[in-house]
Formats: C-alpha cells, sequence, structure tokens
C-alpha cells in the first residue's frame, strides 16, 4: 500500500468512527431527552435509584413545576413530620395575603429524614436541581437528639445514598453520575416493564407504593385521626421519657451547622422552622425539662450564626395543642397542616419585609 493509500484509508477509518461516535452520543442524547419528559415518567416503570420512589416521584414534580412556573423560592426539608406539616399553596397564599409578594414553595420532607440525611441530600440532590432562594429547615427535640450519632440509618438502602456514605471518589462519581443521568437511573426498566405486563399490573409503580407518594407540592396527607389513636390507646403514642443532655442536642446543633455552610455556599437562605408535636408527647415528668433544653439551645444557636428560627408555638409547647391538628402526636392533620402553614406563612412574610427580600415572583 502506497503512502497517500494508506493516509487516505486511515483519514477514511477517523471520519467512520468520528461519525459513529457522533450518532452514538445522538442517539443516547435523544434517549435521555425523551426520558425526562412527562410523557416517559408517566407510563414506564418508576426508577428506585435513592431508598423510596417517593424521591424519584418528587424530583419529577419539582422540575416540572420549575420549568412550568419558574425557580422555587422556598423549599421545605426535614423529615415525614415537614412532609405532612406544610401544604405549599396554602403557604403560597398566606405569605401573599401577608404582604410577603408572591412566591413559590415546594415540599421536601421524607421519611426518616433528620438533619443528617437532610444535609447529604441538600448538598447532592436539592441544590444540584435548583438553588431556592430560601431552604426552611423543619426540626424537633428528638430529631436534634439523634442526628451525628452514627451514619444516616434511613440512608443504607439506597443505592444514591450508600455511595455517599462510602464518600470515596470512585462511589461519590457513581452517585453524581446516575444522579443526573436518567439512562442509568432507568436501567433494568425493560425487565421491570415486561414482568409487570405479563401479571397485568400497573406499569408505572408497583401498587403498594402508590399510598407513600406525594403529591406535585411534595405534600402528603397523614392517614388517620390523633383522636382515634387516643381512644384505642394506640403504641404509636411516644413520649419523650428520656433525660436529655446538652452533649445530644451540640451533636445535633453541629449537624445544623453543617446545613447552613451549605446553603451559604449555595448562595441560599437558611432558616429554622418548628415544627410542634401535641402536648401530650411531652407528658412524661422529663417532657418538660426536654422542651426547655431545646428551646434554650436551639434559640441560642440561631441567634449566634444569625439563622432565623420561626416558632409557631412561640415557646409553648401547649400552644398548638388542638387535637384536630394531628393524626398522631407527631404527623400533622390536614387540617392542622394548613394552619401552621399559614402561620409560619405569616411570620414568614414579616421575615421577608424586615430583610427588604419581598419581590414579584418571575413567571
Amino acid at each position: 500500500m502506497t503512502a497517500p493509500t494508506a493516509t487516505a484509508s486511515r483519514a477514511t477509518w477517523v471520519r467512520s468512527l468520528a461519525l459513529s461516535a457522533a450518532l452514538l452520543i445522538a442517539l443516547l442524547g435523544s434517549a435521555e431527552a425523551a426520558l425526562r419528559t412527562r410523557y416517559a415518567f408517566e407510563r414506564l416503570p418508576m426508577p428506585m435509584p435513592y431508598y423510596t420512589y417517593d424521591v424519584t416521584h418528587r424530583l419529577h414534580h419539582y422540575d416540572m413545576l420549575t420549568r412550568e412556573r419558574g425557580p422555587v423560592d422556598v423549599l421545605f426539608v426535614g423529615s415525614s413530620v415537614v412532609r405532612a406539616g406544610f401544604r405549599p399553596q396554602a403557604f403560597d397564599e398566606a405569605v401573599l395575603k401577608a404582604g410577603g409578594g408572591k412566591l413559590l414553595s415546594f415540599n421536601g420532607g421524607f421519611s426518616g429524614m433528620y438533619p443528617d440525611s437532610a444535609r447529604l441530600y441538600l448538598e447532592h440532590v436539592w441544590f444540584v436541581h435548583d438553588r431556592p432562594r430560601f431552604v426552611l429547615h423543619g426540626i424537633r427535640p428528638n430529631e436534634l437528639i439523634a442526628s451525628g450519632e452514627r451514619e444516616p440509618i434511613v440512608l443504607r438502602n439506597g443505592l444514591v445514598e450508600s455511595l455517599w456514605l462510602a464518600h470515596s471518589p470512585p462511589s461519590m462519581l457513581e452517585a453524581e453520575l446516575i444522579g443526573r443521568s436518567k439512562l442509568l437511573q432507568y436501567r433494568g426498566t425493560l425487565n421491570k416493564l415486561l414482568t409487570r405486563w405479563s401479571k397485568n399490573q400497573p406499569l408505572h409503580v408497583d401498587p403498594k407504593h402508590v399510598e407513600l407518594l406525594s403529591d406535585s407540592t411534595g405534600y402528603r396527607k397523614e392517614s388517620g385521626k390523633l383522636s382515634t389513636l387516643l381512644q384505642k390507646k394506640h403504641d404509636k403514642l411516644w413520649l419523650y421519657t428520656s433525660k436529655v443532655k446538652r452533649p445530644e442536642l451540640e451533636r445535633g446543633l453541629r449537624v445544623l451547622a453543617a446545613m447552613r455552610r451549605s446553603c451559604v455556599k449555595a448562595g441560599v437562605h437558611y432558616v429554622l422552622v418548628h415544627m410542634p408535636e401535641h402536648p401530650n408527647r411531652y407528658g412524661h415528668k422529663r417532657g418538660p425539662a426536654t422542651w426547655q433544653l431545646y428551646q434554650e439551645m436551639v434559640k441560642a444557636w440561631a441567634k449566634a450564626h444569625d439563622v432565623p428560627f420561626l416558632d409557631a408555638t412561640r415557646g409553648d409547647y401547649q400552644r398548638f395543642g388542638d387535637v384536630d391538628y394531628y393524626s398522631d402526636y407527631h404527623h400533622l392533620s390536614s387540617h392542622g397542616a394548613r394552619v401552621l402553614s399559614e402561620l409560619v406563612a405569616s411570620d414568614f412574610a414579616e421575615l421577608l419585609k424586615a430583610r427588604g427580600e419581598v419581590h414579584e415572583k418571575r413567571e
């Protein structure tokens, strides 16, 4: 083969390789874009790269919301008490009525999402999708007590979350790739699709998980009523019975400090919100002391770190005590969630006005 012929052959090979690569990239890009549509989400089996289907469900609705209405202004984060405690539409309407301007909020509370887990989600999930103006973090005594003691239990069984906990460069890279790529999240979908179709099951989501999904604003109504549980003397009605020591709460406050640093780094305002519990929760002889120490330490920490602390109880655990507000001692009912949303919204509107943060929502 002569030199010109060899050169031409190599050039042809390079062009073929480049064309093949371009076609592959285009194909993968098209598939990725297709999997991000509402059509694909509603018809294909829901992927579960995180510890619960509700994360996938929630992120889909969050992305849809930001596409249709612009950036989220307020993101509520925390455990299931936050998910059951804030109704975004009621909150937004109440902020507007109180003179805080027009804004858009979303509920990002998840089951078992205590502060140490919530911090990881802020850094690796929420702030990757969007940067809200404010993060409102709902807390209560036992969540601070349990935070920082050990690695977040709730995240151990999640594919992506377990990679965060491994915290090695390869695991963090893999978690990042899965979190950003729908193609990777939908791995194994064809097998799920064929299995469910053959068993005449709903294709989108396993029926046993349907009731565990939040609505399009991130809110999920808790089932049951506290009045019914009280009549039955249900064993779900836990009390604060242990003696709480300062080091336990200090450990939790260090986690809050890490969350605040994450928000500052992201250019997001961090706000603490106390999540009320039924007064009976403090019915044990050690209950009032737990409340007083919690209030004292959280308020001192918030003041020292210039973090607003919104508390609808005004420091009195009996203030938010109507039995109709609750589905159990710590989860609010739909009615209670509306009341709390409106009360916190009023305080938040005052905060916005005091800081000169009031502005009209961008549509």
